[in-house]
């Protein structure tokens, strides 16, 4: 899937690691975070990390104002960047990724039956701010962010454009469905603009296919994030910290990833978030005969 990377303006360093996450096709339950914050005149930022059974964390920091930090929790499937910057140090080169693979298996219902098609759905939702400096850099800073969730035939992709056209012919955070053998579908992703000039994200998108795999097959998906510039000399921010992840949605059957977590049932019909009317996508033979695909936008934030 690598001929459909787009993250916008990358340089140097910061190519160099999305690049290579994105190039890592999920087989097997596994959970990453990278962080990198240097100065142009060699002041490196001190790296901690911690990490539990579900959780990873990893800090890069020169001081309280000016860090790179990435988050992952494998048990709410979710991962999370956070790139600050106060410009004290002037031209700084940042990046925070993090990035979660998983292995989805039938455990009941009607993908047991191997050959009869089930329908499941990705509900995808992200949310978090890029504060004002980060939204018009000057001609010299570079900054990028960008989400990602692989799936078994293609992708959904969100990138930031900023001021430059995306694939829509617009700016701003634009999204894009590609599915194998399929043109891709493209979307806009809504935003509120906040008191001090960020723009606030809240969004989930919804797309569904119906599975023609066998419950030992199943599927697989990998979730990933990525934030950074290269270089970066006024002050800004980027803050989606442990706010962008996705869960499966299955009417007739329980799918159950090697991360621990299990998918879920489509909401009820008293104000739950209508499921959209899956069409055909075998994970199996990687051919598609339909995709739908819709997106709600959530209530949106208000607090800074």
């Amino acid at each position: 899937m690598t001929d459909f990377i787009s993250f916008g303006s990358i340089k140097g360093l910061s190519r160099l690691l999305v690049a290579a996450m994105l190039a890592a096709s999920p087989d097997a339950f596994a959970q990453s975070v990278s962080t990198y914050y240097q100065t142009a005149g060699g002041l490196a930022g001190a790296t901690t990390s911690s990490s539990t059974a579900t959780s990873l964390t990893s800090t890069t920091a020169l001081d309280a104002n000016n860090y790179a930090e990435a988050v992952n929790n494998s048990a709410a499937g979710t991962v999370g960047v956070g790139v600050f910057s106060d410009g004290t140090y002037g031209a700084t080169t940042v990046n925070a990724h993090g990035a979660l693979d998983e292995d989805w298996t039938c455990t009941s219902g009607a993908c047991l039956t191997g050959t009869t098609p089930v329908d499941v759905t990705y509900s995808i939702f992200l949310s978090g701010t890029l504060s004002q400096d980060w939204l018009n850099p000057p001609p010299d800073d570079y900054t990028f962010f960008g989400a990602r969730l692989n799936f078994n035939g293609g992708y959904f992709e969100i990138d930031w454009y900023g001021t430059a056209a995306g694939p829509t012919g617009g700016g701003g955070m634009e999204g894009q469905l590609c599915v194998f053998l399929s043109p891709c579908t493209y979307s806009t992703i809504a935003s509120t603009v906040l008191a001090n000039g960020s723009l606030s994200f809240n969004t989930n998108v919804l797309f569904a296919g119906t599975l023609t795999t066998t419950a030992e097959a199943g599927f697989t998906t990998g979730l990933l994030l990525s934030a950074g510039a290269d270089p970066i000399s006024r002050p800004s921010a980027v803050s989606f910290l442990d706010t962008a992840g996705f869960n499966i949605i299955s009417a007739d059957s329980v799918w159950t990833a090697d991360s621990g977590r299990t998918s879920l049932p489509p909401p009820d019909s008293g104000g739950g978030t209508p499921v959209p009317e899956p069409t055909t996508l075998s994970l199996l033979t990687l051919g598609l005969a339909g995709l739908a695909f819709t997106r709600r936008r959530k209530q949106q934030s208000t607090s800074a």
